[in-house]
């Protein structure tokens, strides 16, 4: 939030907003509100709030954040499960339902990779509330594909696949480990190669290249 910067005063020179895939009007918006707004707890403009990632890009609709927070968000050790503050802190402006429970609770859970019970967490929140965004819809995925449902995975990738997705080098390459997976190699290094070209050669994409290379016995390449 812009009030924050204070904290940052002689430490940096430069902040970095997020936002890579919005419009470059929204964007110069986002600029001036941070750089001109310097009191404000508001994340983002009232009208720029960002739909595709409910239910968290609101903007705090209180005019002083409590002292403690910054300082404990801070120091933080990213043991969310048991400490469980800012979700209280979360909690206390919004008062969520039992549905953000389970979307809370399935965040937490495929952070530490304990993708069955975020998948279910997910599931649950689904049938209470209705609404599943790209993001909810890209980790149901990588839940279903590190269960091994690889199918079931692959139908939502698609999904996202053609869309203006944040994630879509992520989109490609989750659907690249899952032909591969499934033995369907060409396919594979299709979606892999298509991931190289928007994001780079990263050592994770390289890797499962030459394994998708190996399956088509094209060993130069591979190497």
């Amino acid at each position: 939030m812009p009030a924050n910067l204070e904290h940052y005063k002689g430490i940096i020179d430069i902040v970095k907003l997020e936002g890579r895939s919005a419009d470059t009007k929204v964007l110069m918006r986002e600029v001036k509100h941070f750089s001109e707004n310097l009191e404000s707890y508001n994340y983002c403009l009232p009208d720029e709030q960002l739909v595709s990632s409910y239910p968290f890009y609101h903007p705090y609709n209180v005019n002083e954040e409590p002292a403690e927070v910054f300082e404990k968000v801070n120091l933080c050790d990213r043991n969310c499960i048991d400490c469980n503050f800012c979700r209280k802190m979360w909690e206390s402006f919004y008062k969520p339902g039992e549905h953000i429970d389970y979307y809370l609770n399935g965040c937490m859970y495929f952070r530490k990779k304990q993708y069955g019970l975020a998948l279910d967490c997910f599931e649950k929140y689904t049938s209470l509330h209705g609404q599943i965004d790209e993001l909810l819809l890209f980790r149901k995925a990588v839940c279903y594909k590190e269960l091994g449902e690889f199918v079931r995975a692959m139908e939502l990738l698609k999904r996202l696949s053609s869309g203006r997705y944040l994630l879509i080098p992520d989109v490609r390459i989750n659907l690249g480990q899952c032909y591969l997976a499934m033995g369907e190699y060409a396919e594979a290094v299709k979606e892999l190669e298509t991931a190289q070209t928007q994001e780079g050669s990263s050592v994770n994409i390289l890797v499962h290249l030459g394994i998708g290379y190996e399956g088509l016995g094209k060993f130069e390449e591979g190497l």
